[in-house]
């Protein structure tokens, strides 16, 4: 299973592992495998994590200092994950965009990923784009 790395505009990688049918077992498995970069754009999007499945990614996410995009729809991802969601929002400030349709997150979810960006970003007035459709 090989990622798909890019460079964008600015020399700083992406990456990507959109369709690749990740399940929450192949994620940990993956984990060991993945560099810690200062990833730009993370994607993992259309693959079968749930909050479990998205712990790795999270942590990956974390340890990217300009990450900007975040690539999750199309999983199985559910008001389990919105509290390390949130954690993230707070703590990574070039974060722009998060993608969330078509998962399993109830209302309450997205609540609190939203108050955490509002909490995080009312002084630094960079906008998180979050997009959550087509959730439960």
């Amino acid at each position: 299973m090989g990622e798909k790395r890019f460079a964008g505009g600015n020399g700083r990688p992406w990456l990507q592992y959109s369709h690749f049918r990740l399940t929450d077992d192949a994620m940990f498995r993956l984990r060991d495998q993945l560099e810690m970069k200062d990833y730009e754009e993370v994607d993992f999007s259309s693959n079968q994590l749930s909050a479990k499945g998205l712990r790795p990614v999270l942590e990956l996410c974390r340890a990217s200092r300009c990450l900007r995009v975040l690539k999750l729809f199309k999983n199985h991802i559910d008001d389990h994950a919105a509290e390390g969601l949130a954690e993230l929002v707070e703590r990574c400030d070039t974060l722009e965009e998060i993608h969330l349709s078509h998962n399993q997150l109830t209302e309450e979810g997205v609540v609190q990923i939203v108050r955490a960006a509002h909490r995080a970003r009312r002084c630094s007035g960079v906008p998180l784009w979050l997009r959550v459709e087509h959730n439960s």
